[in-house]
């Protein structure tokens, strides 16, 4: 402002004029004298601390986010880890109960396998007084095929397509087989996967041989046949175990 006046009163002196046409350069000059700008020194500063103290703040956050990310990464290969091992241990029992589920018989089997067909007599000469049970095939009879096969290596057995397990029971009510509580019926068709020893046992002349000997007398149906690709089907029945129990004294 003391400019400004000084303008003004130098301006007085001179003619009118010349002091209307003053007036306005003496306002520019005030403003521009109020309105200089300030020594930048202190903003400079100013600037310089708050830079210094953003890259603080955000390398310390990095180091922050770099230890959480090491942490994460060890937590995600422990977790890795612990899925391999478990997928293992669960692989391992995987083939486990496919193995005890064949073992009972709970799934098809194929392969090579003999088949042994049983059968009642067909014959129309039959001696008279000839005792009709010598005629048919009974539940021993397909008891000591199975057992014979069994005992030769056989792997899996059905009899007319009914797999046998440990509880199988094969035994006659009257006229009738019955096999896993299955009412079967004449031919009875045993098939067996296993090793091809089975067929040579069952065609030997000793075995089987009270069988073989009615099969030769009044033509009840005895036959053997070797395949090279056969299926034993699962068991689809109900496995009931029964058990004894006694208290002690």
């Amino acid at each position: 402002m003391a400019y400004g006046r000084v303008c003004a009163f130098l301006l007085s002196r001179a003619a009118p004029g010349c002091f209307f046409a003053a007036i306005p350069i003496g306002l520019l000059l005030s403003l521009a004298i109020q309105t200089r700008p300030a020594s930048s020194v202190g903003s400079d500063s100013s600037i310089r601390s708050v830079s210094a103290e953003t890259i603080l703040r955000l390398e310390d956050e990095q180091r922050s986010l770099k230890d959480s990310i090491k942490s994460l990464r060890a937590q995600v290969d422990a977790a890795q880890k612990d899925t391999s091992n478990r997928r293992t241990q669960l692989s391992g029992l995987s083939s486990d109960i496919e193995a005890q589920k064949m073992a009972a018989g709970f799934t098809a089997v194929r392969g090579p396998g003999v088949r042994v067909t049983l059968d009642d007599s067909q014959s129309k000469n039959i001696p008279v007084g000839t005792d009709p049970n010598q005629l048919i095939v009974h539940d021993y009879d397909l008891r000591d095929t199975v057992s014979l096969l069994w005992a030769n290596g056989a792997e899996a057995i059905a009899i007319n397509g009914q797999r046998l397990v440990a509880n199988t029971s094969i035994y006659c009510v009257g006229s009738t087989i019955l096999v896993n509580d299955t009412r079967l019926s004449p031919p009875y068709v045993v098939e067996a996967i296993g090793p091809q020893r089975m067929q040579a046992a069952a065609n030997e002349p000793s075995a089987m041989e009270r069988f073989k000997s009615l099969s030769k007398k009044f033509g009840l149906g005895f036959a053997t046949s070797w395949l090279e690709d056969l299926t034993v089907p699962a068991f689809d029945g109900h496995l009931t175990t029964r058990y004894a129990s006694g208290q002690g004294s």
